[in-house]
């Protein structure tokens, strides 16, 4: 039914009013048609990315080390804090 409208030439927040949740409509007429829309943006590289794996190491090894501590460590590996 939703489609039906859509080819009429109805508004999403028309056929919203009709049906459903605006949302959940334009969620289903993007799957039904094979049409995704805004697709999520690629993930930043974020600047603690080459150090991810010693962090996760640590942490698994001491359970009880601080956010505050590992940034002494991995800022004695060379890592800028970089502060706004």
């Amino acid at each position: 039914m939703i489609h039906q409208y859509k080819s009429e030439g109805l508004f999403n927040r028309t056929i919203a009013r009709l049906e459903i949740d605006r949302k959940s409509m334009k969620r289903q007429l993007c799957q039904d048609t094979k049409d995704l829309g805004r697709q999520r943006r690629a993930t930043a590289r974020s600047s603690l990315d080459s150090n991810r794996k010693y962090l996760f190491e640590q942490l698994q090894q001491y359970l009880e080390l601080s956010a505050r501590r590992l940034q002494r460590e991995i800022q004695r590996l060379g890592y800028r804090v970089v502060t706004s």
